[in-house]
């Protein structure tokens, strides 16, 4: 029981979730793409994630199908089952690239042609 609270409890993004959506996404261990449906209710204006043939994500997908890709991928494997653990890292990379990409644009302002 230890084992369920605590994959709970360590992504706050799941407390927006049903208890048969959560049970839904706890199950999907194996496949991370099976968890795609629930993602809007968990990271707010993200519709997708995106996934490389070995299973890494790469990056994530707006619903206006606008992308940013992640500074590193992401492995969930490493997580060993633990869906709120690769969750946590989903939401420091999404933080820390979109940082990356506005001190790349903040940076490039300078030199860059507006028009461009």
């Amino acid at each position: 029981m230890a084992t369920g609270i605590h994959r709970t409890l360590c992504f706050a993004g799941f407390f927006f979730l049903s208890n048969d959506e959560l049970l839904e996404i706890l199950s999907e261990t194996t496949d991370p793409k099976l968890v795609q449906s629930h993602l809007k209710k968990c990271f707010e204006g993200i519709a997708k994630l995106e996934f490389i043939s070995e299973l890494e994500i790469t990056g994530m997908i707006s619903s206006e199908k606008e992308t940013v890709p992640f500074t590193d991928p992401i492995d969930p494997a490493k997580a060993k089952g633990m869906v709120g653990k690769w969750f946590l890292e989903v939401e420091h990379m999404m933080l820390r690239s979109v940082r990356d990409v506005i001190q790349g644009g903040l940076e490039q302002y300078r030199e860059v042609p507006r028009k461009k």
